[in-house]
């Protein structure tokens, strides 16, 4: 059975409810607090890939999830980089968390790595929220190096807070 079909199959008690809606409110709240922290980040992204040899790219792309409880599972595709030698990174992952939803999201990446550093094994933190427009914000590392972001609204039902691996590959 798809992740749709059990979501619209689930029944969930009033007080179930009452604790999901509770539940989105804390991360809609946690994810408003994190607007700062990710205009920050971005612009410790942007300063340390200001020194680096090969600059920062911005990569657009979609990026679709569906979450079930404790279990996310989230694939994107980005043009990385835009210009004349373009090509296509995937990403994808099943990290651990808590949330229920389905969605796609399109929006930016961007990186402080070039596009062969990137391919491989990552650790990811997803956030998302949204009852019909909402937003979804990765986070993407290896080890102790920030490797980049993505910021992104789109069609989200649901809301949820995520961290594990996942891998990135070319396409």
């Amino acid at each position: 059975m798809a992740t749709a079909e059990k979501i619209e199959t689930l029944e969930l008690d009033e007080a179930t409810q009452q604790a999901y809606a509770r539940q989105g409110r804390e991360y809609l709240d946690k994810i408003r607090s994190q607007i700062v922290e990710v205009s920050d980040a971005n612009k410790q992204l942007l300063a340390s890939a200001a020194g680096a040899a090969d600059g920062l790219w911005i990569a657009p792309g979609p990026v679709t999830f569906s979450a079930l409880l404790f279990k996310l599972d989230i694939s994107g595709r980005f043009l990385y980089p835009p210009g004349p030698f373009q090509g296509h990174v995937k990403f994808h992952a099943e990290p651990s968390g808590f949330g229920l939803a389905e969605g796609m999201s399109v929006g930016v990446s961007t990186f402080v790595v070039n596009r062969n550093e990137l391919v491989g094994e990552v650790t990811c933190e997803v956030h998302f929220l949204g009852v019909g427009p909402g937003g979804l914000h990765i986070h993407w590392k290896r080890g102790s190096q920030i490797l980049g972001n993505f910021v992104g609204g789109g069609l989200i039902e649901g809301a949820g807070i995520f961290r594990g691996t996942g891998r990135f590959d070319l396409d």
